[in-house]
């Protein structure tokens, strides 16, 4: 495991590897990514309260992740 700023790679070899797909990436491409990578992490907060909550409704999931969403970056007071 090669450690690094940008995370854990398999080897020094995969992070350069990593590095390079990146620059080859035009802007679109980076905001595209940064785009799913937002939904992925959305959607599994959202499963992870109907997981903990099964008796919840859509909405009230929605109001917790939204809430947790903003009190993870400083703007709502969540508690």
């Amino acid at each position: 495991m090669y450690r690094s700023l940008l995370g854990d790679f398999a080897t020094r070899e995969a992070e350069e590897f990593y590095i390079g797909v990146l620059k080859r990436m035009t802007p679109e491409q980076k905001w595209l990514a940064a785009f799913e990578l937002w939904e992925m992490a959305v959607e599994l907060a959202r499963a992870q309260v109907r997981h903990a909550h099964p008796a919840w409704g859509e909405a009230q999931v929605r109001r917790e992740v939204a809430g947790r969403i903003l009190e993870t970056h400083g703007i709502w007071d969540f508690q």
